[in-house]
């Protein structure tokens, strides 16, 4: 399996995951807020970041029928919406390649709340320090690629404890 990298967005405000604090979109990105989703208000996008997609599906929506592929969050694996892959109806095909993230599973963030590389000001829960072998970010340029180091770093501390246990 490859290793996953964050992007960190900044613009005038960003929506991040409510479970992991993780970037989705920046405000700009925002096309519509007048969708709906199974928890509720779901906005669409045109741009969104960090999120895996699920596999092909058929739906049917209140305005047609679709195949979409559901989002999951890079960080925290929790789905968070879809997108649009085909409209089945022409007068709905503006909404091929675009994402709908439902309002429940996200939050926007104003600018003044992210430090300088965009990243949200409360860390992950599973958020770690890299490791000593990665050089410190200088505070005039911000990490274009920051680790995935929550998952890397419990398993690393698991296998440490366990050569601990065996004298090694």
């Amino acid at each position: 399996m490859g290793r996953f990298f964050l992007h960190y967005l900044s613009g005038s405000s960003v929506y991040i995951c409510n479970k992991c604090n993780c970037h989705f979109a920046n405000v700009e990105d925002l096309l519509s807020k007048g969708f709906r989703g199974s928890g509720g208000k779901a906005y669409l996008f045109k741009n969104v970041v960090n999120f895996l997609v699920g596999d092909l599906e058929d739906r049917t929506f209140t305005s047609g029928d679709y195949t979409v592929r559901d989002l999951l969050c890079l960080q925290c694996m929790e789905v968070i919406g879809w997108r649009y892959e085909v409209s089945k109806d022409p007068s709905q095909q503006y909404k091929e390649g675009k994402f709908i993230i439902e309002k429940i599973k996200m939050t926007k963030v104003p600018q003044q709340n992210l430090t300088g590389s965009g990243a949200p000001l409360v860390s992950p829960p599973l958020a770690a320090s890299p490791p000593s072998s990665v050089p410190a970010a200088s505070s005039t340029s911000p990490p274009l690629f920051p680790y995935i180091t929550g998952i890397r770093a419990t398993l690393l501390s698991l296998s440490n404890s366990s050569l601990n246990r065996s004298g090694n």
